[in-house]
C-alpha cells in the first residue's frame, strides 16, 4: 500500500507548471545502502533535483513532481500500482500539457504499454524513461534522460505513450528490453523510433495522428493471464494442468517458433490440449519468440491448424503488449471473436496494420 507522496514544485505558481513528473521508483534514484547494494531512499530523489544542474535550466518547461512512497523496484510493478499510475494521470491531464514517468528499466516496456492502453485518444505527451546508473553517480545516464525527458513532455508535439532511453524517443507499446548492462537498453525491432536526439532533435514521421475524440481512460486490468514459451519436447501435460476450474477466464499468450508454428500432425497431443483450452473459453494469443518479425499463421500447415482454433494472432507486438492489450480488453469484459478482432487491430499503434486494416481510431469498442 502507497503512502501519501512526496510532492514538490519548480514554479511559484503551481498553476503555470508545464510538466509533471511522476517518481514511481527504480535505478534513477536509487542510492547505496550500508552493504552497497542499490536501493530506495524516500525522498531522497526529489531532495537532489534542484541540485542537478542541467535539470534547472530557465529555459526547460516549469515541472512538478510526484514522488511515490515507498518508492517501488519495478520487478514489483503491478496491475494495483498501474492502476494508481493511470489515475495520478487521470486526474491531472487538464492541468499538464506533459507528463514525465520515472521507472525502473525491468519492467519499463511493460508499463509503457501498459500506460498506451490506458489512454484512448491521447492529446498530450507521457514519456516514461529511467537510467541504467543511479543519478548521485558522477558518471550516469540519468541528467540526460531528465532533461530530454523533460523536454520532450513540455515541447514536443507528440499525443502518445513514449519510452526515452539513450538518444531515442519509442513508442512505448513497442520496446523491449534488450541489455541489462548497456546504456542503450531499450530497442524497438519492428517500429523506427519516433524521435532522435543528437545535435538537432529528428522528428520522424509516424508518429500518432492528434485525436478528433475527447480522451477515454480504461483502468480495470484483468491479470490472470500467463506467458508460454514454447520449447522442443514441451509436454503437452502441462496445458491440461492450466484448465481452469469452474469455466474460471484465462488468458495465455504463448511464444511460438518463427512466424507461428508449433507442434502438429507428429504431436496431436499438443492441438489436443490447445483445443481442450479454447472448450473452456480460455483464450490465447500467439506471439513469435524472434526479436523481429511477425506471427503468419497462413504460410505454414501447422499455423493454418491454429487457425482453426480460432487462437489470436499477436501480429508483430512485444509480449510486452500481447500481456497488456490482453489484459485491458478481457479487463472490459471482452471476449471471443469481439475480442480476437480488436486484439489483431491496431489500437495504439502497437502493430503493424495489414493494408485495407481497420486504421487506429477507427475500431468500435462498444
Amino acid at each position: 500500500m502507497l503512502l501519501p507522496a512526496v510532492s514538490m514544485s519548480t514554479s511559484a505558481d503551481p498553476s503555470k507548471s508545464e510538466v509533471l513528473i511522476i517518481c514511481t521508483g527504480g535505478t534513477i534514484g536509487m542510492f547505496e545502502s550500508d552493504n552497497g547494494a542499490l536501493e530506495p531512499r524516500p525522498g531522497a530523489f526529489s531532495a537532489m533535483l534542484p541540485s542537478v544542474y542541467s535539470f534547472n535550466q530557465t529555459k526547460l518547461p516549469k515541472y512538478d513532481v510526484i514522488e511515490w512512497q515507498p518508492l517501488i523496484d519495478s520487478s514489483n510493478m503491478r496491475p494495483e500500482l498501474w492502476k494508481l499510475l493511470i489515475k495520478q494521470i487521470r486526474d491531472n491531464y487538464d492541468r499538464y500539457g506533459g507528463f514525465l514517468i520515472l521507472s525502473g528499466t525491468d519492467t519499463m516496456s511493460y508499463t509503457a504499454s501498459c500506460l498506451s492502453f490506458a489512454f484512448e485518444n491521447l492529446a498530450k505527451p507521457i514519456v516514461i524513461t529511467g537510467s541504467q546508473i543511479p543519478i548521485h553517480r558522477a558518471y550516469t545516464d540519468a541528467r540526460r534522460h531528465l532533461t530530454i525527458g523533460l523536454l520532450a513532455a513540455g515541447n514536443l508535439c507528440i499525443p502518445e505513450v513514449c519510452l526515452l532511453f539513450g538518444e531515442k524517443l519509442f513508442r512505448g507499446n513497442r520496446t523491449k528490453k534488450k541489455d541489462n548492462w548497456g546504456v542503450s537498453a531499450f530497442e524497438s525491432p519492428n517500429c523506427p523510433a519516433l524521435a532522435t536526439f543528437g545535435v538537432n532533435v529528428n522528428l520522424h514521421g509516424h508518429i500518432n495522428a492528434m485525436p478528433r475524440k475527447p480522451l477515454r481512460v480504461f483502468e480495470e486490468i484483468f491479470s490472470n493471464i500467463i506467458v508460454i514459451w514454447l520449447v522442443p519436447g514441451f509436454d503437452d501435460k502441462v496445458l491440461e494442468r492450466l484448465i481452469p476450474d469452474d469455466d474460471e477466464d484465462l488468458g495465455i499468450v504463448f511464444m511460438l517458433y518463427g512466424s507461428g508454428n508449433a507442434p502438429s500432425h507428429s504431436n496431436q497431443s499438443f492441438m489436443f490440449a490447445l483445443t481442450k483450452l479454447r472448450s473452456h473459453r480460455v483464450e490465447i494469443v500467439v506471439a513469435t519468440q524472434c526479436r523481429k518479425g511477425s506471427i503468419d499463421l497462413t504460410s505454414y500447415s501447422t499455423g493454418t491448424q491454429l487457425l482453426d482454433l480460432e487462437l489470436i494472432s499477436g501480429r508483430d507486438m512485444t509480449v510486452e503488449s500481447c500481456v497488456t492489450k490482453l489484459g485491458f480488453l478481457m479487463g472490459r469484459g471482452l471476449r471471443g471473436s469481439k475480442l480476437k478482432q480488436l486484439m489483431e487491430s491496431d489500437l495504439r499503434g502497437e502493430l503493424t496494420p495489414r493494408l485495407g486494416h481497420v486504421p487506429y481510431g477507427g475500431v468500435q469498442w462498444d
